[in-house]
């Protein structure tokens, strides 16, 4: 994954605007889904965020969330 920029691991997974912005791909986490987009993937810093759920990390924090798996779970698989 550190070959990888944040970006095309996320962009795999969530239609992204220019400047990173994009819905949640979480949407049941959202009170009333996710009608405005509330992601962010911020390039500079390799890191994402979900305003409305208060959550992010890097992109094996988004993989791991987004297949509802631990980290390390996460790892094994990617290594397989």
């Amino acid at each position: 994954l550190s070959r990888n920029d944040i970006r095309s691991v996320v962009s795999a997974y969530v239609r992204l605007s220019r400047s990173g912005i994009g819905h949640c791909p979480w949407p049941e986490y959202h009170k009333h889904g996710d009608r405005h987009p509330s992601f962010a993937v911020f390039e500079t810093t390799q890191r994402w965020w979900c305003f409305a759920e208060r959550v992010g990390g890097d992109a094996l924090d988004f993989l791991a969330h987004y297949h509802h798996v631990s980290v390390g779970e996460m790892l094994r698989r990617l290594r397989r």
